[in-house]
């Protein structure tokens, strides 16, 4: 009974906390979960002729827009944001 209160109490409190002033840009996404698919991402496989300098730049780019696009734009945002 004490477990299920804990956790109880702790699902109340996760609730309850204010949501970062970026989470509507970013989609909420939670920093484990951004993690997560970092993790969880294939490297790029560059041209095995090809080394150094030309392979990181000529590497081939992903079919499909990565879930991490929108933190990278807003991470974008906030920059282009700054005062200079």
């Amino acid at each position: 009974a004490l477990s299920a209160r804990h956790e109880a109490l702790r699902l109340e409190l996760l609730g309850s906390r204010p949501r970062p002033y970026d989470s509507a840009l970013s989609g909420g996404q939670s920093a484990r979960a951004w993690l997560a698919g970092i993790a969880a991402a294939a490297p790029l496989r560059a041209d095995p002729g090809k080394t150094g300098y030309d392979a990181f730049f000529e590497a081939p780019t992903p079919s499909s827009p990565s879930p991490l696009s929108a933190d990278f734009e807003a991470f974008q945002a906030w920059l282009k944001g700054l005062e200079r």
